[in-house]
C-alpha cells in the first residue's frame, strides 16, 4: 500500500514537470518574500558517496551475497556560484535520478517522504502542489562555484523532516558567501527508516552529518578551518551533540532546538553529552518562553560557551523552516509567521558573520544588540572564566 501511494505521487510530481510554466528568470525568488540577496549567485548540486565504514542492509534478513551493503549518503549543497540565469524549480530538490543501483533505496526513501510532506503543505490540492514544485528557487543546478573557499554551515533538520527543509535559508545564505550542505535522515536502513526523537536516531543523524563534513572538507570550494552547525528542533540536537565530537566546528545555530524547549530531549540526557567539551559561540533561536526557567537546562550547563539567547517575537516552531514563505506563496494563512522568518534569516546571517568572518573580534554584547535592532529579544550570556565555574 505504501508504495502505491508513493508511486501515484511520483507521477503527480512528472506531470508537474511536464506541464508546469516557464520560470521567470532576473527577479527576487518568489518565496524569499522581503529578504535581501547577497552578492553571489545561487547554486545546488548532489553529493553521493557510501560510508563504508557502516552498513545498509537491503533485507531484514540480509539474505543477498551481491550488491551494495554499505550506508548510501546524499550531501544536498547550496554555495556562491558564478553567475547563472536558469534557476531550478521547487521540484529540483525533490526528484532526482540514483546515479547508480546503490543509491537507488535511498532515492526511493527520501521522495517518498518529501513527495508526502509538500503534498500535505498543499493540503493534498493537486492544484497548489503543482504551483508549489514549479516555484522558481534561488538556485542553479550544478552551476560552476565561485572561485574562492567560503565558510561552511551544516544543517541538521527537525524530526522526520522532508529533506529539502529550510531551502530558502540555504540559498539566502548562500547569496550572501556561505556554503550549506545537509542530509536526509536514514536511520539504520531499508526496512527501518524510521526517525525518531531518541538516542539511536539523533546518533544516526550525527554520524551521517559528521560523515558530510569529511567530504564537504575536500570540495575546492569550502573554507574548512570555518565551520558551523545549525540545527531545526531535533536537529539542534544534533548538531549540538556534533560539535562536542569535531574540533573543525566553530559556532553552533539552534533553531528552535528541542534543548531550549524542553528539559526533558535527547542532550540533557545522552550519554554522549558534556557540556565541558562545548566552548564555542552558540546562537539559541526559538520561540517566546513563557517560563525559560524550565527550558534552559542545557543552555545554562553550557557554561564555558558564549552564548546568544534570542526570542524572535510572534514566531512558533513552524516558523523556523520553510512553512510560511510557502504558505504565503499558496494564499494560505500564516499566521503573520512569514515576518518572524525573515528575522530568523538576518538573525542567522548577522551570528555566522560575526563567528566565521572574523571570530577574534567576536563580540557577543555587540550582535545581541544587532539582533534587538532586528527586532528580536536577544541577550548574551558570557562564557564563565576558568576558575570561576
Amino acid at each position: 500500500m505504501k508504495r502505491r501511494a508513493a508511486s501515484v505521487l511520483t507521477s503527480i510530481l512528472i506531470a508537474i514537470a511536464l506541464v508546469g510554466p516557464a520560470l521567470a528568470q532576473n527577479e527576487t525568488p518568489p518565496l524569499w518574500g522581503e529578504l535581501e540577496a547577497g552578492t553571489h549567485s545561487v547554486g545546488f548540486h548532489h553529493l553521493w558517496q557510501l560510508d563504508f565504514s557502516r552498513i545498509w542492509p537491503r533485507s531484514a534478513a540480509l539474505d543477498s551475497t551481491a550488491g551494495n551493503v554499505s550506508r548510501p549518503m546524499r550531501i544536498d549543497v547550496w554555495y556562491p556560484a558564478s553567475p547563472c540565469e536558469a534557476p531550478a524549480p521547487l521540484q529540483a530538490y525533490v526528484q532526482m535520478e540514483a546515479p547508480s543501483e546503490s543509491y537507488q533505496d535511498l532515492v526511493f526513501l527520501t521522495h517518498r517522504l518529501d513527495a508526502y510532506s509538500y503534498r500535505g503543505l498543499a493540503q493534498k490540492d493537486s492544484t497548489l502542489l503543482r504551483k508549489l514544485m514549479n516555484v522558481r528557487t534561488a538556485a542553479c543546478e550544478d552551476a560552476p562555484a565561485a572561485p574562492w573557499r567560503f565558510p561552511l554551515v551544516l544543517y541538521s533538520a527537525g524530526w522526520f523532516n522532508r529533506a529539502p527543509d529550510n531551502t530558502i535559508l540555504a540559498e539566502y545564505l548562500a547569496s550572501h558567501g556561505f556554503v550549506v550542505a545537509t542530509v536526509p535522515q536514514l536511520n539504520p536502513g531499508l526496512w527501518t527508516f524510521n526517525f525518531h526523537s531518541d538516542f539511536n536516531s539523533v546518533e544516526n543523524q550525527t554520524r551521517d552529518l559528521e560523515f558530510a563534513l569529511g567530504v564537504l572538507t575536500s570540495q575546492p570550494f569550502v573554507d574548512r578551518t570555518r565551520v558551523a552547525v545549525m540545527g531545526y528542533s531535533t536537529g539542534g540536537d544534533v548538531v549540538l551533540l556534533l560539535q562536542e565530537r569535531n574540533a573543525l566546528i566553530d559556532a553552533v545555530v539552534g533553531l528552535d532546538a528541542s534543548w531550549s524547549l524542553d528539559p526533558d530531549n535527547d542532550v540533557a540526557g545522552s550519554p554522549f553529552f558534556s557540556a565541558e567539551r562545548s566552548d564555542i559561540p552558540i546562537l539559541a533561536l526559538r520561540r517566546p518562553q513563557t517560563d525559560s526557567s524550565r527550558y534552559d537546562v542545557v543552555l545554562d550547563a553550557l557554561k564555558k560557551a558564549p552564548r546568544i539567547v534570542a526570542e524572535v517575537p510572534g514566531a512558533d516552531h513552524g516558523s523556523f523552516s520553510d512553512d510560511p514563505p510557502e504558505r504565503r506563496y499558496l494564499g494560505l494563512d500564516t499566521g503573520g509567521h512569514e515576518t518572524a522568518h525573515a528575522q530568523i534569516a538576518r538573525a542567522t546571517l548577522a551570528f555566522l558573520q560575526a563567528t566565521l568572518l572574523d571570530p577574534g573580534s567576536f563580540d557577543g554584547t555587540k550582535l545581541a544588540k544587532k539582533l534587538q535592532a532586528l527586532g528580536l529579544s536577544a541577550q548574551s550570556v558570557p562564557a564563565t572564566p576558568a576558575g570561576q565555574e
